[in-house]
This record gives structure tokens, sequence and C-alpha cells, in this order.
């Protein structure tokens, strides 16, 4: 959890909505993956250089290029079984919520 000092992104706004987003995936995830075999996930694009990401002199270790490919290279291995209600960074990791 991020220090409450720390600059990057420490609203309670962003932070729930972050939250929201998650357990929305997860709801939709249990009441439509099953009955429309409709695969919902949440993906992570990590910390990427963009505007935004760079904004107070800092220095993103991910571009573009790579968060975008390892987006769509989640999108396509995903299966209902690993996948769906899950929330995965762009590196195909799972990550814990």
């Amino acid at each position: 959890m991020q220090d409450g000092n720390d600059n990057r992104m420490t609203t309670t706004s962003y932070r729930i909505s972050k939250a929201a987003i998650n357990m929305l995936t997860r709801l939709q995830a249990g009441e439509l993956g099953g009955d429309y075999n409709i695969i919902l996930t949440s993906v992570n694009p990590g910390w990427v250089a963009t505007d935004l990401g760079s904004t107070h002199n800092r220095t993103p270790p991910t571009t573009v290029d790579q968060s975008v490919n390892g987006i769509i290279d989640v999108v396509e291995r995903m299966t209902m079984k690993t996948h769906n209600g899950q929330f995965i960074d762009f590196r195909s990791n799972v990550i814990p919520f």
C-alpha cells in the first residue's frame, strides 16, 4: 500500500475507483461468465511512459508498445478457467485482490 505522503495517485477517490472496477469485474464475471460464456477480466497496463505516467520527471519502466503488446497477449490467451473474474497485469500475472 502506498504511503499517504507519496504524491503518486494517493487520493481516496482514485483508490476507491480501482477497487470498484475490480469488484465490478468479479461480479459481472460471476453473473455473465457461466450464463453467456463471456470472460470478464481487469487488466493492469503497468506504469507506462505516457504524459500522465511521466509527470513530475518520473521515468516509467514500461513503454506503450510493451504494455499494449502484453495486453493483446493476455487477451489472446484468455480462458474461462484461468481469467474470468481475475485482475491480471500486462505480463499475464494474476494480481490478488
